[in-house]
């Protein structure tokens, strides 16, 4: 099974409105706690934040709502000084100058900041039930300890009302660094927070199938599409 998602995500990748980074992220997700590991020598705790919502009035200055920009991947150092988001491409052309100018700027902030916009998306939220997991795997990491009354007041009460237990307070960690991570295929623009593809197929770690597609993948699509149909 494993053989044939890898061999159908690389022939999918072709086809012209196909996007293989929002299929292939589970499989760089299995490895993504490794990777970080082994790349900058520190320990992580095991827990891995999927598509991570920041919000945009954090980043944006003057952006009005509570809409968010969700990272890949979040993690959160085991001494709780650093919180790594990376950003998965696997096509240069899909990392837009305005976008990047957003993941630049999460580096400006404490993690601390961004928790607490966080909370005021919780608030206002109409889907609050999909934030329940986030917030509770933010706890168990201890950098957030909402009072259990929130849990039990959002299952049986007015879920507005349950809002009055997302105080200020709820955020116990100190002030934690963020820091910007991509993994791309090649690092055609000298980025220094950079990990490629082609490095990522040199972790043993890593399963060798899908180090055999990664060293595929570093290639660039118009040039393999090329060589696939002989032109």
């Amino acid at each position: 099974m494993h053989t044939q998602i890898l061999e159908l995500l690389n022939e999918w990748r072709y086809f012209p409105k196909y996007q293989l980074e929002r299929h292939v992220d589970v499989f760089f997700g299995l490895y993504i706690h490794q990777i970080l590991e082994e790349k900058f020598e520190r320990k992580y705790f095991d827990t891995v934040f999927p598509e991570f919502p920041i919000s945009k009035q954090l980043l944006i200055q003057g952006h009005p709502g509570n809409d968010v920009i969700n990272s890949d991947f979040c993690l959160i150092t085991s001494d709780k000084n650093i919180a790594t988001f990376v950003e998965l491409k696997t096509d240069h052309r899909s990392l837009r100058d305005s976008q990047d100018i957003y993941y630049e700027n999460i580096k400006t902030f404490s993690f601390n900041d961004i928790l607490e916009k966080l909370l005021n998306v919780v608030k206002v939220s109409s889907i609050k039930y999909k934030y329940l997991p986030l917030l509770s795997s933010l706890q168990k990491v201890g950098v957030i300890n909402i009072d259990l009354d929130f849990y039990e007041r959002y299952k049986t009460e007015n879920r507005v009302y349950a809002n009055k237990y997302l105080k200020p307070n709820t955020i116990i960690s100190k002030s934690i660094k963020c820091e910007v991570e991509y993994i791309l295929p090649k690092n055609n623009t000298n980025k220094e927070n950079t990990i490629t593809f082609e490095e990522l197929s040199s972790y043993p770690f890593i399963d060798k199938e899908f180090r055999i597609y990664l060293k595929k993948w570093c290639k660039p699509l118009k040039d393999d599409i090329a060589n696939m149909l002989s032109i």
